[in-house]
């Protein structure tokens, strides 16, 4: 049996809020943490959740070939900034 690693890449940008020039000496937070939630959210429940579901479905359905129980495994690394992103409180 020949063995085939998929290998699949997500990301999600942090969004910058609107940051104006009287903003400069005031404030230093850069990043629109709203839009980055809603954005993430959206995204989750259209592309990540349902394709996670359909990968660990095909991780649990027997192998076949030659040995039937033989787990096919299927690693899953995803990128420090996207797991950042999804691990912060709503």
């Amino acid at each position: 049996m020949v063995d085939i690693c998929f290998y699949f890449q997500v990301h999600q940008p942090f969004r910058l809020r609107r940051y104006r020039v009287f903003d400069i000496g005031r404030s230093t937070d850069y990043f629109d943490e709203a839009a980055d939630r809603t954005i993430m959210r959206k995204v989750a429940a259209k592309c990540y959740l349902p394709m996670n579901a359909l990968l660990h479905e095909l991780i649990e359905r027997p192998a076949g070939g030659d040995d039937p129980g033989q787990d096919p495994g299927a690693p899953r690394p995803v990128s420090r900034s996207l797991c950042g992103g999804i691990r912060k409180p709503a």
